[in-house]
């Protein structure tokens, strides 16, 4: 902007002419500044008259964007919702830090890094009390303990600064296009929101039919049912504290104390779904993947193996027609409260993933 305190426009003939700026402005206009930890002021301009002297006489219309400096005074209105992005990072996996550091480049976005706790630097995890009812007749594997204890870091953290919300990325994240316009400012977030799910794991889950736009293409719709990951996900800074109070005795999985309706740790939550999902984990992008595999998965199988017991326990014809008869009861229950039974898909690279076992199903064609 001119250091002058006058403005200078054209006139019909093409001469220069300074105008002064009798106006009042209401400050309206959005204005991004794109750049690391990047900061946004609003303005807006009502109706003003900015003329020329003998302007009135010649019947010339007042210059739209003509004002003096001086006598404006441009004020912030709305500061920006800012949102710091963490992501949790093994000290080892410098590979996985090198794919996320890209992401978060490409998207315009800075992001803190989180040193994870490493199951292998940690032997006291396979004694640590596991207090809380488990969901599978299997202890949680050294690796979950310290996956959960690492979200637990990023939840104090938020818990601890001034943002009303905070992003908590896993570093085999992969990234929707889009995602930056998203995770730049947190003014699309709901006010009563406690939790936002931005990841799918390509799992049937259950949302709200009724969706509210978050800009960019993007939608949010309530969660009312399990939706697994942690990839992901923005978190207030209430239910933050919330969660590391519900966490003192642990014994369940990351992604089900924050997603899953049916535990206490997230019932009394109010949790969105991002629709399209803003990312995903790199494992099922398939022949797009980036060559990120699960931390995790390896260490459950190893578990399930040596415990001798099925996967999945085989049912019999009367369990059979009772899961059928809830599964339809459940289904008209979600129809008459305007829910919806959904794969939540994602877009990556200008293409829509499709879920795993649907390219799986069709390879065997």
């Amino acid at each position: 902007m001119p250091s002058s305190s006058r403005w200078c426009a054209r006139d019909d003939h093409g001469r220069n002419a300074p105008f002064k700026m009798p106006l009042s402005l209401d400050l309206g206009a959005e204005v991004v500044l794109p750049v690391t930890g990047r900061s946004r002021a609003r303005f807006g301009f009502s109706q003003y008259a900015a003329r020329r002297p003998g302007a009135e006489k010649s019947g010339t219309q007042p210059h739209p964007y003509a004002m003096d400096a001086a006598t404006s005074s441009l004020k912030a209105s709305i500061p920006l919702k800012t949102m710091k992005c963490l992501v949790i990072n093994l000290d080892r996996s410098q590979d996985r830090l090198a794919h996320m550091t890209g992401e978060f480049i490409r998207m315009g976005v800075a992001f803190e890094r989180v040193a994870a706790i490493d199951a292998r630097d940690r032997p006291d995890l396979s004694r640590m009390p596991l207090r809380v009812k488990r969901l599978s007749p299997l202890r949680l594997t050294n690796a979950e303990i310290a996956c959960l204890l690492s979200h637990r870091a990023c939840w104090a953290i938020v818990a601890a600064r001034d943002d009303a919300y905070g992003a908590i990325f896993e570093d085999d994240a992969v990234f929707s296009a889009k995602a930056g316009a998203l995770l730049a400012d947190a003014g699309w977030i709901p006010a009563a929101a406690d939790i936002v799910k931005l990841e799918t794991f390509f799992k049937k889950t259950t949302i709200a039919r009724k969706r509210v736009s978050a800009g960019h293409g993007f939608s949010l719709s309530r969660l009312y049912r399990s939706h697994i990951g942690a990839a992901g996900y923005i978190i207030s800074r209430q239910a933050a504290r919330d969660l590391i109070a519900a966490t003192e005795d642990i014994g369940i999985p990351v992604d089900h104390v924050i997603f899953n309706p049916g535990l206490a740790t997230s019932s009394g939550k109010t949790i969105y779904q991002l629709v399209p999902a803003l990312c995903t984990q790199d494992q099922f992008l398939g022949d797009k993947a980036v060559g990120l595999p699960s931390l995790l998965n390896q260490e459950r199988s190893d578990q399930w193996a040596a415990s001798g017991m099925p996967k999945k326990r085989k049912k019999t014809g009367a369990n059979r027609i009772k899961t059928e008869f809830n599964r339809l009861a459940a289904q008209i229950a979600d129809f008459c409260r305007f829910r919806q039974e959904k794969i939540i898909p994602f877009d990556y690279r200008g293409e829509r993933i499709r879920p795993p076992h649907t390219q799986r199903r069709e390879n065997a064609l």
